[in-house]
């Protein structure tokens, strides 16, 4: 088993009365950014319409 590990970030958000607490961690070996990983696929999805 995965040793314990603090997340990488904490986000907490308060909506109408309810507090949401999101802890997140990355793979520190990634070889893309989130937002490259994004645009890729969000091209993908794009040719894909195109073709249609």
């Amino acid at each position: 088993m995965d040793e314990q590990r603090e997340p990488d970030l904490v986000c907490e958000r308060k909506i109408k009365g309810t507090t949401y607490i999101v802890s997140s961690f990355f793979n520190p070996d990634a070889k893309e950014t989130a937002a490259e990983k994004m645009g890729r696929i969000i091209e993908r999805e794009l040719s894909c319409q195109m073709s249609e």
